[in-house]
């Protein structure tokens, strides 16, 4: 059985109806409005049967039937919260009773206008009569109304074509103002540091920087482009070109030294020592080699000390050996 039919024969009023229902399924009037887009006062005023504050019954039951059928309930069995509106009796109006002194005054009336009719014709007749014994024209020809000249129309003055007035000349507009220029910034020196840190040092200074890897020390700035000391406006892109190879080492001074110190100092400075050694006499080195080395000592070494190389690279070493 309906669930609105139940609440009816257990002698509930519509509203109660409206009210437990959707109390039943957990809405609140504000939450039921808002789903409906009814009115939160319209549906509280259909709950408690106050119609004072709905629109026309016809919009009303509208409201009404959008309601229940939100609640599930069957908006005929309802109907009762909107009384329908009371016919309205148009009474029709009660005929004229005919007054009979007026219709017979009305017969007077139409009886003397007709004698004035003839009376007036008959009138008319005798003047048309002495009119034609004394020979006299029945119609008077009117004069023919002759043409008024009219006088010309004064032409107006001409007008000159030289204007009285000039338009005022527009004032251009001012030139917008010239930027001025942009502060120039000293190039710091980065070469020979890391990328890293070079690259903060030319952000921090206000310059845009751009990485070139090229074969060197890994990792360490070995040129910058432009060169340190120019000034340059902040914003301008310095090249860096950053070694991308092994680490670059220095290759120590050994010379004069024992074998034995000078293969140790050339280990600690990163570089591999050839396991073959070149003994050679004094008497054998050129001119601009020989120079007072003990005997066991370091003649020479290849690459020369001062010379960068790629850490573990080898390195030869001549001793003397008389």
């Amino acid at each position: 059985m309906p669930r609105e039919a139940v609440d009816l024969e257990q002698n509930a009023g519509p509203g109660d109806v409206l009210r437990e229902t959707r109390e039943s399924l957990g809405y609140s009037l504000d939450q039921a409005a808002e789903v409906t887009r009814i009115r939160r006062s319209y549906l509280e005023a259909l709950e408690n049967g106050d119609l004072s504050i709905l629109p026309p019954p016809t919009f009303a039951r509208g409201i009404l039937r959008s309601y229940a059928q939100f609640l599930g309930l069957d908006p005929v069995a309802l109907q009762g919260v909107i009384p329908e509106p009371a016919d309205v009796e148009i009474n029709s109006p009660a005929p004229i009773a005919a007054v009979g002194w007026q219709a017979q005054g009305s017969w007077a009336i139409a009886g003397v206008i007709v004698v004035i009719l003839v009376v007036a014709l008959l009138y008319i007749q005798s003047l048309g009569a002495s009119t034609i014994e004394s020979g006299a024209p029945l119609f008077v020809e009117l004069p023919t109304p002759t043409a008024t000249s009219v006088p010309a129309a004064t032409p107006a003055p001409a007008v000159s074509p030289t204007a009285t007035s000039q338009a005022p000349t527009a004032t251009p507009a001012p030139p917008p103002p010239t930027p001025p220029a942009p502060a120039l910034v000293a190039l710091p020196a980065v070469v020979g540091q890391t990328f890293t840190a070079a690259e903060a040092t030319l952000k921090g200074a206000g310059f845009n920087v751009l990485r070139q890897d090229q074969p060197g020390t890994a990792g360490q700035v070995l040129s910058q482009e432009p060169p340190a000391g120019q000034s340059l406006p902040r914003g301008s892109t310095v090249t860096l070109r950053v070694g991308s190879g092994p680490p670059q080492v220095v290759v120590p001074e050994v010379v004069g030294r024992p074998e034995t110190e000078a293969r140790e100092l050339l280990r600690r400075a990163g570089l591999s020592v050839s396991p073959w050694t070149n003994y050679q006499n004094m008497d054998e080195l050129p001119a601009h080699l020989q120079r007072p080395v003990c005997v066991g000592c370091v003649l020479s070494t290849s690459p020369p000390a001062g010379t960068r190389a790629s850490a573990g690279s080898t390195v030869s070493i001549a001793v003397r050996s008389s």
